[in-house]
Order: structure tokens, then C-alpha cells, then sequence
């Protein structure tokens, strides 16, 4: 086997000049050629019309990082069974948005003034979206 690969070296020592160009452009165009047969094949043809929905409906767009200020309280979890919401951000404006957390932050921050910032996410059980917290800054 050593031997072979040896030989193998040797030879391609001695491909020099013309033929040297020679070898690239046969190997570039074979490799080409077998790229473009390939995705050929394996293109997937639309297989509906891509339309906007209607104007007037918005979809929500949820992987967005969001900031919101307010305190953190507790809430019945029967509440929002579905999704494991313990917590609840009301908001100085009054509005309760449900809250979750992977850790243990939320319960460290219960009852304080917070600025929490985390990505909504559709409820489980059609509800309000769940805030996800991922950062929570204690406010004065």
C-alpha cells in the first residue's frame, strides 16, 4: 500500500506544463459538470403560488428580542396550564403579560420592579403569547 502511494506521488511529480493545465481543466470540468447534474435533479419545483395574505392581517413575527418594563407577580398556573406560566409582567400601563423562564430568575425578582427582555412565543392553549425572559435588570 505504501508502495502504490509512493509511485502515485512520483508520478504526479512528473506531470508538469501543458499537461499539468491539461489535468486541472479536465478536473475542473468533470466536477463541474457532476455539480450541475446533481442539482439539477435535486431542485424542488414549487409546488404552490407564493402569495402575501391579504392586507389587513399581519402575522406576528416572534423571533424578535422584545424589552419590557413592569413588575413581576405570581399567578395561578391553572391559569395557562399548557405552557407552564407561573408569572405574570404587569406593565404600568396595567397589562398582564405571561411570563416563563428556563432558571430560577423569575422567582429571584417576584414582587420588584423589572426590565425584562426575552422573544414572545405562541401560547399553547391559544391565549396570550408567553414572554420567554431572558435577561431580567432589577430597576430603582
Amino acid at each position: 500500500m505504501l508502495d502504490l502511494l509512493k509511485n502515485l506521488y512520483h508520478r504526479a511529480e512528473l506531470v508538469t506544463g501543458k499537461r499539468l493545465y491539461l489535468l486541472f481543466g479536465i478536473t475542473f470540468t468533470v466536477f463541474l459538470l457532476a455539480g450541475l447534474f446533481i442539482g439539477y435533479f435535486t431542485r424542488r419545483p414549487l409546488n404552490s403560488d407564493e402569495t402575501k395574505p391579504p392586507s389587513g392581517t399581519e402575522a406576528k413575527v416572534y423571533n424578535v428580542s422584545v424589552e419590557r418594563k413592569g413588575r413581576i407577580t405570581f399567578t395561578d398556573p391553572a391559569m395557562y396550564p399548557k405552557d407552564k406560566v407561573k408569572y405574570v409582567l404587569i406593565e404600568e400601563t396595567g397589562e398582564e403579560v405571561p411570563v416563563r423562564s428556563t432558571d430560577d430568575k423569575l422567582e429571584l425578582v417576584q414582587g420588584l420592579d423589572v426590565v425584562v427582555s426575552g422573544k414572545f412565543m405562541p401560547s399553547k392553549d391559544g391565549g396570550k403569547d408567553v414572554l420567554v425572559v431572558e435577561e431580567v435588570i432589577i430597576r430603582n
